[in-house]
């Protein structure tokens, strides 16, 4: 199997994996407004934030090092992931201890102590497993991993908040749900137990996944930083009702998120296995310049949808969020070109480079967030993600051209942005019905841009017909 071929399968294994949770999630969306006032479900959105924060500090970031170093030559499996998992079991105590001192501070999360602490740790562990069975080529089981967990947690939606009526308890609750079927999935279809051995945890093995991880550790911060922080922000500028006009805004352009991490679960592997192999990085290239041009077109279509998709799906309270997904759905494009880019850093184990250009992107958020919150409001807020990620994207280009060189196709990126740029200044600024018909001419030009794309697809579909026919 190719290249190409096994970076698409395991595409699709992943997506499977992936795809159902995440659409869950975005397909939920219009009975959460229904069942959580927008203050509610800012409260409920921001604690499962403030999980994602605490989970690199209960991990320490080792999943990243687990799939890493399993998938090296001759790896001793059964030495790295008892190292891998000595850690988080002393890191959670320590985690629960401070986030129940500072619960304690905070009104708002002070009653769903107990409930983020189990969320936090069984998120934590099961991304350990997750990875570890990804390293070791369980993809399978990886993939029934997700459905399990999707099930499990639309089950217990409609339990917990759809029949209990438990509000933001219900929502953390089908939540931990989900998570303890998962891990009891792994665990068992994995045989975890016969990986585990007193006698392999070693000061050497131990201390290479933490140098390793360690830089990690930061950069899972900065990131969540530039992804969930704004809630914080906004909360304290503009109060509960915000961030949850806020949270909506942001569900639909995680669409493109949603479809980049199922992509980038594969691509590690894929980039990892070239890089093993001393390749030329011509496959990288190409992949990466597809990548741009999928995020482009899909982003000019997803905007030209957005504004009625929002008025039909969600609550008429909801109904403004679409006046800020424009800047979001832009940010989602910079942030997984970035990601992509940043798998570089963990193919080549030079993690300190992820931690360096994410520190200044956050940075960039925070203080765009909080000098344009006050003044413009969430479109401030929706702008900071904005440029924290454009950033980020231009930095790592930089950056990562000394580890890895890729031909990049800079006019035509360029010229697409601008035009993705008309668009978004059509979609706000114009309240009429030709407002469509300019958006329209804006992506077919978009899309003659990238017709050579458009012809590959075409001809890779009749070629696969055309197999098909004589097989």
């Amino acid at each position: 199997m190719n290249k190409y071929k096994k970076l698409a399968f395991n595409s699709g294994l992943f997506t499977v994996a992936n795809f159902g949770s995440r659409l869950m999630n975005f397909l939920f969306m219009p009975f959460y407004t229904y069942w959580l006032t927008t203050s509610q479900l800012g409260t409920a959105d921001t604690m499962v934030l403030t999980v994602n924060l605490f989970a690199p500090l209960v991990t320490l970031s080792l999943q990243d090092a687990v799939l890493r170093y399993v998938m090296t030559k001759n790896a001793d499996v059964q030495k790295i992931l008892s190292c891998a998992l000595i850690c988080p079991i002393f890191t959670s105590l320590l985690s629960g201890i401070c986030s129940y001192f500072i619960f304690q501070q905070l009104p708002v999360f002070r009653d769903y102590w107990f409930l983020f602490f189990l969320l936090l740790i069984l998120q934590s562990f099961n991304t350990i497993f997750l990875q570890f069975s990804r390293g070791i080529g369980r993809l399978k089981v990886f993939a029934l991993n997700g459905v399990i967990n999707t099930a499990a947690q639309i089950v217990s939606n409609f339990l917990f908040l759809g029949a209990l009526h438990l509000d933001i308890s219900g929502y953390l609750l089908a939540l931990i749900v989900a998570y303890l079927v998962a891990n009891l999935h792994l665990v068992i279809h994995l045989r975890i137990w016969r990986y585990l051995s007193i006698r392999k945890i070693c000061k050497p093995m131990l201390k290479q996944l933490l140098v390793f991880s360690i830089p990690l550790i930061p950069t899972a911060i900065m990131w969540w930083a530039m992804n969930s922080s704004n809630n914080y922000i906004i909360i304290w500028l503009l109060g509960t009702g915000a961030a949850g006009i806020y949270t909506i805004a942001t569900k639909i352009p995680h669409v493109i998120n949603m479809l980049f991490t199922i992509f980038q679960q594969a691509w590690q592997i894929s980039a990892i296995e070239d890089h093993e192999e001393g390749s030329d990085h011509s496959f990288q290239s190409s992949i990466y310049n597809t990548l741009i041009q999928l995020l482009i077109l899909g982003t000019s279509v997803f905007l030209l949808l957005e504004k009625p998709v929002v008025q039909l799906l969600f609550e008429q309270s909801y109904h403004s969020a679409w006046k800020y997904i424009p800047f979001l759905f832009l940010s989602a494009v910079f942030s997984s070109l970035s990601s992509f880019l940043g798998t570089n850093y963990v193919v080549t184990q030079k993690t300190t480079g992820a931690f360096k250009t994410s520190a200044v992107c956050a940075v960039v958020n925070t203080v765009a967030a909080l000098a344009l919150t006050p003044l413009i409001g969430l479109y401030g807020t929706a702008t900071a993600s904005l440029l924290a990620f454009f950033v980020l994207w231009i930095y790592r280009a930089y950056d990562t051209n000394k580890l890895i060189r890729l031909e990049l196709q800079v006019k035509r990126t360029v010229l697409s942005l601008l035009l993705l740029a008309v668009q978004v200044a059509v979609l706000l600024l114009i309240d009429h019905w030709i407002m469509y018909v300019l958006q329209v001419v804006v992506s077919v030009v978009l899309f003659f841009v990238h017709r050579s794309l458009l012809v590959d697809a075409v001809l890779q579909i009749r070629k696969f017909l055309k197999a098909k026919k004589y097989t």
